[in-house]
């Protein structure tokens, strides 16, 4: 996983300011790629060798969520943006009943409930199975198949705009002059459309792609597309299946990884784990090898508003007291 030539070439040529997008407390597929030490992935090569600038602001979390973070951040203090005012909070569940420690995660994050719009609640753990097998039992939905749904939808919202222009998304690039991104925020506005209702029909939808798109629509009928859009209607109230405006997901660490919620519950197999998730120096961290330390940081950072952590085995009171340490209320 080294610098790409092409990024090496503009480093090298020193006329182009290098913007490094990515956190490398995040690096926790080395066993993907074998890179074992994080001194080596190409962002940490690129700031040894060259000024490159560093944003520090984080658009998600809350004051008291980045404060927990920045205890693990060997490089980067993170700082929250100029408006946030969220309160927010970092809890260790003490009991290590899986059963109560869901009971408990829920009561500790019912205050963010409102219904001005759905709340998700993340349920994540590096063995999958931990909530997997009990989902039905909590009401938890996968969240990887959440997110592969969503990802089809935006394919199929593409293929519903070409199959009403009667061109290809190269075809409509070309003609239009837009880029790939510019047809996808189409597709992004068809599918917030149907959503909304604004769609339900194939007049619906030519009108949409005139006046809203600018796109021209072409008036022979196909009998796909009332089917494509009888496909997204499934799939957005298949989406709302939440509980009292709260939608609950589950996943491994390493699926949730990229995405957010306003809680997390982080729960460790074994005691072990959990003190590998805990370390906080800069030499070990940096040469986990199998990047222990770093996913719970990853499972940490999904968090908006509230951190919950929990562990399958009870706790010692050391691991207690480095909590207490770390700025983690600790729930009996």
């Amino acid at each position: 996983m080294g610098i790409p030539p092409i990024i090496e070439a503009i480093r090298k040529a020193r006329r182009t300011s290098i913007y490094v997008v990515g956190d490398p407390e995040q690096y926790i597929y080395s066993y993907a790629n074998g890179v074992r030490n994080t001194n080596n992935i190409a962002m940490n090569k690129l700031r040894r060798k060259s000024l490159v600038r560093i944003n520090d602001e984080n658009h998600r979390s809350c004051n008291e969520v980045i404060t927990f973070l920045n205890r693990f951040h060997t490089e980067v203090q993170q700082k929250p943006r100029g408006d946030e005012v969220t309160p927010g909070a970092v809890y260790f569940i003490a009991d290590a009943s899986l059963d109560n420690m869901v009971k408990l995660y829920r009561q500790s994050t019912s205050h963010l409930q409102t219904s001005a719009r759905t709340i998700t609640r993340f349920y994540l753990s590096y063995e999958n199975k931990t909530f997997a097998r009990h989902s039905e039992r909590y009401g938890l939905q996968s969240l990887s198949n959440n997110r592969y749904q969503a990802n089809q939808i935006l394919t199929e919202a593409s293929s519903l705009i070409c199959a009403a222009t009667g061109v290809s998304i190269r075809q409509a690039c070309e003609r239009y002059a837009i880029t790939d991104l510019a047809y996808r925020k189409c597709a992004l506005r068809l599918l917030r459309a149907v959503r909304s209702r604004a769609i339900t029909c194939e007049v619906d939808l030519r009108d949409a792609i005139r006046e809203q798109l600018g796109l021209t629509a072409v008036n022979e009928t196909t009998c796909r597309i009332p089917e494509m859009l009888e496909r997204m209607r499934d799939y957005f109230e298949s989406q709302a299946t939440t509980t009292n405006g709260i939608l609950e997901l589950h996943s491994s660490i390493h699926k949730a990884k990229g995405l957010d919620a306003d809680s997390v519950l982080a729960v460790a197999e074994r005691i072990a784990v959990l003190n590998r998730w805990l370390i906080t120096e800069k030499s070990l961290r940096w040469t986990d090898s199998q990047d222990q330390c770093r996913i719970g940081f990853v499972a940490f950072s999904r968090a908006r508003t509230i951190i919950c952590i929990g562990c399958l085995e009870p706790v010692d009171s050391e691991t207690l007291s480095h909590l207490r340490d770390l700025g983690v209320t600790i729930v009996p």
